[in-house]
Parts: C-alpha cells; structure tokens; sequence
C-alpha cells in the first residue's frame, strides 16, 4: 500500500468515527428528551393516584366531622333537657 492510500484509509475511518459521534450524540439528546417525557407521565400518574386518596380521604374525614357533630348536639340536647348549662 501506498501512503497516500493509507492516508485515504485513515481519513475515511476517522471520519466515520466523527460521524458515528456526531448520530450518537444527537440519538442521545432524542432519548433524554423521550425519558424526560416518560418520567413526567409516571409523575403525573402518581400524582393522580395522590389526589384521588386525598380526596377519599378528607370525604372520610368529613363524614367523621359530621357524626362527631351529631353527638355533640344530643349530649347538648340532653344537657338542655336536663336543666344543665
């Protein structure tokens, strides 16, 4: 071989290094953007279920509320009907 061949050679593998850079590079900001994407639907997703339990949660709160309420006014109705303040 010749070294003007030679330096053909390497110019096109090195090139093709470059380039093979270059695509792996640009796959990799395609990828992050794409898991970046797939965290925030799983956040979304978590955050829904949170939401939803929260609010089963303060309508068992408030139902609690209710019934404590309704205790409180038979023992004042009681105490009225007893004659006590």
């Amino acid at each position: 071989m010749t070294p003007a061949l030679l330096q053909i050679i390497v110019a096109i593998l090195g090139s093709g290094g470059v380039i093979a850079g270059l695509v792996a590079f640009f796959k990799l900001r395609t990828d992050n953007a794409r898991t970046t994407v797939g965290a925030a639907e799983g956040a979304v997703i978590v955050q829904s279920g949170v939401i939803t339990s929260l609010r089963e949660e303060i309508a068992r709160i408030r139902e609690e509320r209710d019934e404590l309420r309704e205790l409180v006014d038979t023992i004042d109705e009681r105490r009225q009907a007893r004659g006590k303040p």
